[in-house]
């Protein structure tokens, strides 16, 4: 059942009425404010309710079908379901923190992609109208990401638009992906940033034909990419 669904069952309406009349009758604003978030909070607390109930009701009904015939006690029986409801949300919790970490770990750290590219206009970068202090919008941090880079040390919005009009400057010109920076500087090239596109591949096909090992007579700290 969906969230708003569930805010209308249990008198949302009601509470958006209460806080006007509390507005109307005098109340300041912090008070008004306070309300709210009073109010919210507890119709929070009753859908999550809801939802687990929802959920143990499910899996006592899944229970008691594997049991048919046999006699049940109806408590034990509600426990059980409980317990097993716990187990699946930690299992799903622990499958999700380890898909992100698994993403985490193909990103490129910002601080390492200034640093390769050698942009001082990124690093010293600091906000200077309203919109650009604001924290980076979901749109931008998802951006991002798929283009690899790590949105997770970017505090600013105005810090995340630069860094994408720049990587969209970059591909118009062929330089490297933030991917393939990852992949070179993580086998000890230095400064892969300032490659073009194209050598950054071939030494990547390069090293998959070696077997991902580093081709003889290369050395990946004095190599000249760019």
């Amino acid at each position: 059942m969906k969230i708003k669904k569930l805010l209308l069952q249990h008198g949302a309406a009601a509470v958006i009425t209460t806080v006007a009349y509390q507005v109307l009758a005098g109340c300041d604003f912090a008070e008004a404010v306070a309300l709210v978030s009073t109010y919210i909070f507890i119709l929070l607390a009753i859908v999550q309710a809801d939802i687990w109930m929802q959920e143990v009701a499910q899996k006592m009904t899944e229970n008691l079908e594997k049991e048919a015939g046999f006699a049940v006690d109806i408590e034990e029986a509600e426990k059980t379901a409980s317990e097993d409801v716990v187990a699946q949300r930690e299992e799903s919790l622990a499958k999700q923190l380890a898909e992100m970490k698994k993403r985490k770990k193909k990103l490129v750290d910002p601080l390492q992609f200034e640093m390769s590219i050698q942009a001082e206009d990124l690093s010293g970068y600091v906000p200077s109208f309203g919109w650009e202090m604001s924290p980076p919008s979901d749109k931008q941090k998802s951006t991002l990401e798929k283009l690899g880079i790590s949105a997770d040390q970017i505090d600013n919005a105005g810090k995340a638009a630069k860094i994408l009009d720049r990587l969209d400057k970059r591909r118009t010109e062929g330089l490297t992906t933030p991917k393939q920076i990852r992949f070179l500087e993580s086998k000890g090239f230095q400064h892969v940033g300032t490659w073009q596109f194209e050598t950054a591949k071939n030494m990547i096909d390069r090293i998959a034909a070696a077997g991902w090992r580093i081709p003889q007579g290369i050395i990946p700290q004095e190599y000249k990419g760019a």
